[in-house]
């Protein structure tokens, strides 16, 4: 993924929207899922949304901290100011990847620019002292992504994670599809994920609904400035790269595009 400012680019590879969030549609017939996202890898990538709680890392099932050994010395906190553009690996929460590099560097204060999902891989801008009061300027930019969508199965959280709740034996074509995609260029109404960061009176979408309540988030705007059908490897699967600004959820892209689609 690509975050852009006016200017200047961070290429790493860090993934969006949106960095993790759902929500469901009435309507009943088809059915898409993101089955992995990322930024293009540029050695140098969503967003939206700020993040997912960390990872339990230590070995205690509770969640304690686990007790420092016995006359190990305790590490000081510095003044570490500056970005590390982390490329994230499939499986770790833009939290934890914070809290990783803020331990690493012994630093103060650090922060995330956007958020990719556990599922996302790619570049992950980390600012760290000084450098966390600029990050409104990158959350500003544009971000790239590259993503496979499954088509035939919708789940409740539009990635592979979730529950399947709609299946369809439709598959579309590549000519289908990219007829389609003008409607989702532009500046459009996107209703995000259920299984998101979002917060509704105070909680986050996401802990709502795994505690089993039904979700209501509203569409909200957002702009797609470059939506690609990049490759159709089989007809079950294609594989999109989309440019988009802060709020965008690709995978609530893949659902939306599986609905009109039938598929």
């Amino acid at each position: 993924m690509i975050v852009t400012t006016a200017n200047s680019t961070i290429e790493p590879s860090i993934g969006d929207s949106d960095g993790a969030d759902e929500n469901k549609f009435s309507n009943a017939n088809g059915n898409a899922s993101v089955v992995h996202a990322s930024l293009p890898n540029t050695g140098g990538r969503e967003q939206p949304e700020a993040g997912h709680r960390e990872a339990r890392t230590n070995n205690d099932p509770r969640g304690n901290k686990q007790q420092r050994h016995q006359g190990q010395p305790r590490r000081d906190k510095r003044d570490v100011h500056g970005w590390v553009v982390l490329d994230k690996p499939i499986g770790m929460t833009s939290t934890h990847a914070v809290a990783v590099v803020k331990r690493l560097f012994q630093a103060k204060r650090a922060g995330h620019a956007g958020t990719l999902d556990p599922l996302a891989s790619g570049g992950l801008p980390i600012a760290m002292g000084e450098a966390t009061k600029t990050v409104p300027f990158v959350m500003d930019g544009r971000k790239r992504y590259r993503f496979t969508v499954a088509w035939g199965e919708e789940r409740d959280t539009d990635d592979t994670e979730g529950r399947v709740v709609k299946t369809s034996d439709l598959r579309p074509s590549a000519e289908a599809i990219s007829e389609l995609l003008p409607q989702f260029t532009g500046k459009i109404e996107q209703t995000p994920p259920q299984y998101s960061a979002i917060k509704v009176q105070g909680e986050r979408a996401y802990d709502l609904a795994r505690d089993g309540e039904t979700v209501e988030l509203k569409p909200r705007p957002v702009e797609i400035h470059h939506l690609t059908l990049v490759q159709q490897p089989d007809s079950s699967h294609s594989v999109f790269e989309a440019e988009c600004g802060k709020g965008t959820y690709v995978r609530a892209l893949a659902r939306d595009i599986g609905r009109i689609l039938g598929c």
